[in-house]
């Protein structure tokens, strides 16, 4: 088999390897009505209706795919534009034709499964948490802020976009000097704030999942410190109950 029909056989086991797979959480999701699936506008981009039902894998898998497609396409027409290539506009649609398949697919999964899922019951004093934590994360991860916009941490969320935007600019900034000048002083800056941004995400995403755990903890728990004596000395004593 040559090299570019296993490069087609990879892709069409990453295409349909969601599908094929088990669905995660099948008591978690959204709720499911009389009149069929609640969708969301949301829902529209890749990955996202997945998300909101808590199937993870599938979701990261849908999202990752679609945007590398539609990246690839948009690069290749970049190409094009510059170079007038005929091979790089062929390589543009043929992106594209395949970002919007993976696309398609993946609204079809999410209309199908969110006809047969329901969402997970959520209360103050129960085992579940009342946000999803791997949701948090997952959000934040797609869309800077949004897991602590999700964990309703509204100050976070916008220090979080405003820190990634900074971040990312800077590193889009210091990679357009370094093609334009050839320069190794903004090469090496590209990578420093590479790490920085890696660093930020990190955080971001961990910064999420710890508030989803923690969401309203503390209205169900309430600590009590006083002062004691025991065997005659002054102590200061901590109590914590639900």
């Amino acid at each position: 088999m040559s090299i570019a029909g296993i490069k087609k056989y990879i892709a069409l086991i990453l295409l349909l390897s969601p599908f094929l797979a088990p669905a995660q959480n099948p008591d978690l999701g959204k709720k499911a009505t009389k009149t069929g699936y609640e969708w969301q506008l949301t829902d529209a981009l890749p990955g996202l209706a997945q998300l909101h039902q808590e199937r993870f894998v599938k979701s990261a898998l849908l999202y990752g795919g679609a945007w590398y497609l539609y990246g690839s396409a948009a690069g290749a027409y970049n190409r094009y534009r510059q170079n007038g290539l005929a091979t790089d506009r062929d390589a543009s649609w043929r992106y594209a034709l395949w970002g919007a398949a993976w696309h398609g697919l993946g609204l079809l999964d999410g209309w199908y499964y969110g006809r047969h899922y329901r969402a997970a019951k959520r209360e103050l004093y129960s085992d579940t948490p009342l946000k999803s934590p791997w949701g948090a994360a997952m959000r934040s991860l797609f869309f800077p802020g949004w897991g602590q916009w999700y964990n309703e941490s509204y100050y976070k969320a916008v220090f979080y976009f405003g820190l990634t935007t900074a971040v990312g600019y800077t590193v889009y900034h210091n990679d357009r000097l370094y093609r334009e000048t050839g320069a190794e002083t903004y090469k090496d800056q590209r990578s420093r704030y590479f790490w920085y941004l890696g660093l930020n995400y990190l955080f971001m995403v961990l910064d999420a999942q710890v508030d989803a755990w923690l969401f309203k903890f503390d209205e169900i728990a309430r600590f009590d410190v006083y002062p004691g004596r025991y065997d005659g000395t002054l102590m200061f004593k901590m109590e914590f109950s639900f």
